[in-house]
């Protein structure tokens, strides 16, 4: 440490020269009360508030999926794609057949999307249902 000049700044530097490096801070741990599990499955299991973003609820609820219990999880994935099935059917008796070919193809786009995602969510129901029963993909598997 450079000199300060003063008696009482060299004797502050001193002390500090021959106090022990900081070691490292230890980490604090958070942990759910019961209760708190209780809680965030209701929250992930729950319906949404009115007027929330479906999209973003969805994606947050599906991104701790893993918290969840193997029913919760297929009730969530079933529920996701009950409402997707209602859009598409929606979009499809909506969708223009004429006109303006910018509109035309955003309602095709989102048509397709929709579909891509109910193909999506039945890869994940049935790997859910898989896993929730094992013995009858092994029977299947035999039986074959």
């Amino acid at each position: 440490m450079p000199a300060t000049g003063s008696i009482d700044g060299e004797t502050a530097a001193a002390r500090l020269r021959r106090l022990p490096k900081p070691t490292r801070r230890t980490r604090k741990q958070y942990r759910l009360t019961p209760r708190g599990d209780e809680l965030f499955a209701e929250l992930l299991t729950g319906d949404d508030a009115p007027g929330a973003d479906e999209e973003k609820a969805f994606a947050l609820k599906f991104a701790f999926c893993r918290h969840l219990a193997s029913e919760a999880r297929l009730a969530l994935l079933e529920r996701r794609r009950a409402g997707l099935q209602e859009r598409l059917a929606e979009a499809r008796g909506t969708t223009p057949r004429r006109g303006d070919r910018y509109i035309r193809s955003l309602a095709e786009h989102r048509t397709e999307s929709t579909a891509r995602d109910l193909a999506w969510l039945d890869e994940l129901i049935a790997a859910e249902r898989r896993a929730a029963h094992p013995e009858h993909t092994q029977e299947g598997a035999t039986a074959s």
